[in-house]
């Protein structure tokens, strides 16, 4: 598989799993309030969400590797799911890709390793 195929098949996979996930309002301001990640919209939030971080606890998941392929991870849309009752799978929105700054992904860095 190619690297945008497997980027996909796992935002996907993410999507379906995840179904929204669950996120507080304060952990989503953090990620767009200036003196913190800084992440420029609510799409951008939203991205950063869907690829599983939904708490600062989550950062300690991530390594610096993954955090800098959220650039290109986050550029691509996650398509609707349909619901699928007999698998357990439940309708999902689709999310629109979005842009990640440089900074934003260096600030999660910081974050990820003061986390540590």
């Amino acid at each position: 598989l190619s690297l945008n195929s497997q980027i996909t098949s796992r935002k996907t996979s993410l999507h379906i799993l995840k179904m929204p996930p669950i996120v507080s309002a304060s952990f989503k301001q953090y990620l767009k309030s200036a003196n913190n990640i800084k992440l420029i919209s609510d799409g951008a939030a939203n991205c950063i969400i869907y690829e599983d971080l939904t708490n600062c606890e989550c950062l300690t998941d991530f390594n610096k590797k993954r955090i800098e392929l959220l650039t290109m991870t986050c550029k691509k849309k996650i398509p609707a799911i349909t619901a699928d009752q007999a698998a357990g799978i439940s309708a999902g929105i689709e999310i629109t890709g979005a842009n990640i700054s440089s900074i934003s992904i260096q600030r999660l860095i910081i974050a990820f390793q003061a986390s540590k």
